[in-house]
């Protein structure tokens, strides 16, 4: 049997579930992750970080993405390996008409564990000619296997009956439903995906809501072991058969656990990068310090305590590759040495730019040196200066002041720091009004920044 050539450029591409895709929209084209087939229709099923749901897209939308390596479909189809089939090897599978489930040929096209996408262009699958079916629907022409065998003479009243009983017992996920607690919920966590755009939603008592949704269907199914694989003449969507949900029920917990772990492993990592790199001239704290590693692997820490709840609920530990995080560490104090060592002592330049540090103000440059030393402690003030000798004024539209005030730096050096830092403080005096300023305060100027905000590291003198 001839395997069908589906997209006009790239026809030998044997689309699978994790696949990387490019879509294109809105003039531009976005990488997304495969997440189910349907070449009766718009051929793929897309998820992206740009969307919170999946979305369907059709052949002229779609492209590979260059460098990666893609399953391929040969010319021609060929006997394969029972119950191991791989795409392009010719297969019989299992398409319910005539009230059972009968034989006909196919051809696998793509493969997803136990699942397999199938080519049966003669299955009298109706309007259908491309079918998901589990192993156990699926065979070699000639094997002895049977396939799925039911006792009732309507699957679809069967069907109906599990429904009902499913609504008889009430199962149902929380609310809101309609956002993440559903069957594709289950399979996109099986399939890895990691969605960010679902677990920062997802709160401790909607999990359990979830998992006591889960635990009520399996309850139900119990009674119904002849379920059919898929609804009649429906359920080519792989998350909406029923073996496909059977297999996610059996395995919710391991699922979710998973997921979770994943997730927060997730939190973690830009917890490491933003500590672990220099932005601008700006530096963190765990670069800064002699034991920075400490308070980075100590922030990671209080940043996941902020999610114990949700990862108690299914028993999640992630698992944090301490030593990896070591090593971006490292990688960020080996950059912040090099900056250091290229940097313009003393006071000149601060934060990149040539400021007149050069002038001086005894005063203000006493209570600079006061605010500095009340910040750090343990730090030695080894030279200060101010932007200007005369405090700049600043008035209003009609040339009324409001305040003056003047820039100071000092020079710090402190035993917890890598190295020698400049730090700057604004020196204001508001306007009391007839000529005369009221007392003066330090603070780090406009924005609220933290007193602790270190403008720039630089070589000791």
């Amino acid at each position: 049997m001839a395997v069908p050539r589906l997209h006009a450029d790239h026809p030998a591409i044997a689309w699978k579930i994790g696949d990387p895709v490019q879509v294109f929209e809105k003039g531009k084209w976005y990488t997304g992750t495969v997440a189910n087939l349907n070449y009766d229709k718009r051929p793929l099923t897309v998820r992206m970080e740009l969307f919170t749901d999946l979305r369907w897209w059709p052949w002229n939308e779609i492209k590979p993405v260059d460098g990666y390596s893609y399953t391929m479909l040969p010319a021609q189809s060929t006997q394969g390996t029972e119950d191991a089939w791989k795409a392009g090897d010719q297969v019989e599978l299992q398409i319910f008409w005539g009230n059972r489930f009968n034989w006909a040929p196919g051809v696998v096209l793509s493969t997803d564990g136990d699942n397999y996408y199938i080519y049966a262009p003669d299955g009298t699958g109706k309007n259908e000619k491309y079918f998901w079916k589990h192993k156990n629907q699926v065979r070699n022409a000639g094997s002895a296997k049977v396939g799925w065998q039911t006792t009732q003479p309507d699957p679809n009243r069967l069907v109906q009956q599990y429904q009902d009983e499913v609504s008889k017992r009430g199962c149902s996920f929380g609310e809101p439903n309609q956002i993440y607690l559903n069957w594709a919920f289950l399979w996109d966590y099986d399939h890895s995906f990691n969605f960010e755009d679902i677990m920062p939603r997802l709160k401790a008592k909607d999990l359990k809501s979830v998992l006591t949704g889960y635990e009520c269907y399996a309850k139900a199914r119990q009674n119904f072991p002849e379920l059919p694989v898929s609804a009649p003449n429906k359920g080519n969507s792989i998350v909406g058969r029923y073996d496909v949900q059977a297999q996610l029920i059996a395995k919710h917990k391991e699922i979710i656990r998973s997921a979770v772990n994943r997730y927060l492993q997730n939190v973690v990592q830009p917890v490491a990068r933003g500590e672990s790199q220099i932005s601008g001239d700006w530096v963190p704290r765990p670069l800064a310090l002699t034991n920075g590693f400490d308070l980075l692997k100590q922030n990671i820490v209080n940043k996941l305590a902020e999610y114990k709840e949700l990862g108690d609920v299914v028993g999640a530990q992630p698992s944090i590759d301490w030593n990896e995080i070591k090593k971006m560490y490292d990688t960020g104090v080996a950059d912040m040495n090099t900056k250091i060592a290229a940097s313009s002592p003393g006071l000149q330049q601060v934060n990149g730019y040539r400021m007149p540090f050069s002038s001086h103000n005894a005063t203000i440059e006493k209570k600079a040196s006061a605010y500095a030393l009340k910040q750090f402690p343990k730090a030695k003030i080894l030279a200060t200066a101010t932007s200007r000798t005369d405090m700049e004024i600043i008035k209003t539209n009609l040339g009324i002041p409001q305040y003056r005030y003047l820039y100071a730096a000092a020079l710090v050096k402190h035993p917890d720091y890598r190295s020698c830092f400049k730090y700057t403080v604004r020196y204001k005096e508001d306007y009391a009004g007839g000529g005369k300023y009221a007392a003066g305060i330090i603070d780090k100027g406009p924005g609220h920044i933290s007193p602790t905000a270190i403008e720039e590291f630089t070589r000791c003198p």
